[in-house]
């Protein structure tokens, strides 16, 4: 069973605003990643999508059938560059 905590509004009104802001810096640090940062071994979604040349459906159903991890901050998906690649890999066939 979930509680319920009440707050009172302000606090309450703090607390979204935070979050807001907690969301609107990493929605910036994903979109403008500083050029040395770490945030460059993820691509969005339409980079996953170009570079394999698949459809959306086809990444959904990727991501459903857990051939590719993935990190979702609100709406948006990242995917490891190097899982990427791993799967590539694992998946080559030489003819």
């Amino acid at each position: 069973m979930q509680k319920l905590i009440l707050l009172p509004e302000t606090e309450y009104e703090e607390l979204t605003a935070k979050i807001d802001q907690v969301n609107e810096k990493l929605d910036d640090l994903f979109s403008n990643p500083p050029q040395d940062s770490k945030c460059l071994d993820w691509l969005t979604s339409d980079e996953v999508i170009k570079l394999l040349q698949i459809s959306r459906k086809t990444l959904q159903n990727y991501r459903d059938d857990n051939l590719i991890g993935f990190t979702r901050i609100n709406r948006k998906i990242y995917y490891s560059k190097a899982e990427i690649e791993q799967l590539l890999r694992e998946n080559y066939v030489k003819f």
